[in-house]
Formats: structure tokens, C-alpha cells, sequence
């Protein structure tokens, strides 16, 4: 987002369609707060993550794509039989959109946790924790 603020003394037209600021606080890093009074409840943006990903420790217990609880219907979790490191809620199990977007991490999570090739995995781990992308 842009800086918000005022233009001629009057909230641009930017601030006014999106009632927030970014802000960056010493020793927390950036945020965003509302520039003005918000009726409780109200929506002030709405957009598609780019990604998601979870905590190796939450794999098994939320669902790899809305990560909603397992816990909450176990017997509707289904384990992806590629990599065997991801699961999927009943509901996310049987949409085949929700499959489709998996494939594309199901051969890194394979890799990462699973018995795949150690060179390879240490360099997904040294990519990941660089921040960048793997040479492989």
C-alpha cells in the first residue's frame, strides 16, 4: 500500500478506499492501522494470500490448504499418499483444486521429511533458511 495521508487538507482518494496506513515501529518491524473510526465488524481489505505454509510442528494437526484443526474431524483427514507428510480435511481432500495446488509442494515436503536424498534435502533447508531458491 501506499503512504496514506492527506491532500489539500482532505483524505486522498487512495486513504479513503483503503482507511489504513503502513507503519514501521522501532524493534517490531511494519504493521497496519486504521486511519480512521471503524464500525466493529467492518471489512477493510480482502485479498487471496500469495502463499501459506505451516509450522512443521502444525503438518499433521491443521489441514495443509484452509488450515482448519484435524482435530476437530479425524476421521475425515486424509494423509496425502505421495509425500506422506501432508493432510487435508475431509473437505479439502475431496476438491480437486485443493490436490492440484498441493502437487507442486508435495515433492519438497517428500524431500524435506521423508527419506528422499539427504544432499537434496540440505540444500532445501539451506535455501529455505536463506531465504532463497534452491540450485538443484
Amino acid at each position: 500500500l501506499p503512504q496514506l495521508g492527506l491532500q489539500g487538507g482532505r483524505p486522498c482518494a487512495v486513504a479513503m478506499a483503503f482507511p489504513l496506513e503502513v507503519f514501521e515501529e522501532e524493534g517490531k518491524g511494519r504493521g497496519c492501522r486504521a486511519t480512521c473510526a471503524l464500525a466493529r465488524g467492518s471489512v477493510v481489505l480482502r485479498c487471496a494470500p500469495i502463499a501459506v505454509a505451516l509450522d512443521d510442528g502444525e503438518l499433521g494437526r491443521r489441514c495443509g490448504r484452509c488450515l482448519n484443526k484435524l482435530d476437530d474431524d479425524l476421521e475425515a483427514a486424509h494423509q496425502c499418499s505421495s509425500c506422506r507428510v501432508a493432510w487435508f480435511c475431509g473437505s479439502c481432500a475431496g476438491d480437486p483444486v485443493a490436490m492440484e495446488e498441493h502437487e507442486g509442494e508435495c515433492w519438497a515436503l517428500a524431500v524435506l521429511h521423508g527419506d528422499a536424498n539427504p544432499r537434496l534435502r540440505r540444500r532445501l533447508q539451506q535455501a529455505s533458511a536463506s531465504g532463497g531458491a534452491a540450485e538443484l
